[in-house]
């Protein structure tokens, strides 16, 4: 249980950071933590996407999928453009 509530607690926290500085290249977070983002947030839409089946479900499965693109030359990642994909994904869940 309490695992739960620190993972919480630092999601809230990057989430906070990250509206706070949207534009950030340089000091935002590295290739290994965007990827670990990007499965979190891969596995959670899976689980979500069983009970609720939106209609755009296609859609957002690109946008995941483009968001793994990105990172398949972690010498080529680029924050701005991952944070673009990240704010793709969450309009296309809203």
């Amino acid at each position: 249980m309490k695992r739960g509530v620190t993972s919480r607690r630092l999601d809230q926290s990057w989430y906070a950071w990250h509206s706070k500085h949207p534009d950030s290249a340089c000091s935002g977070p590295g290739a290994w933590q965007v990827r670990q983002a990007a499965m979190a947030l891969d596995s959670l839409y899976i689980a979500y996407s069983r009970e609720a089946r939106p209609a755009n479900s296609a859609e957002v499965r690109a946008a995941i999928s483009a968001l793994f693109q990105q990172l398949e030359n972690p010498s080529a990642y680029n924050a701005d453009q991952f944070a673009r994909g990240l704010r793709r994904v969450g309009t296309l869940l809203r």
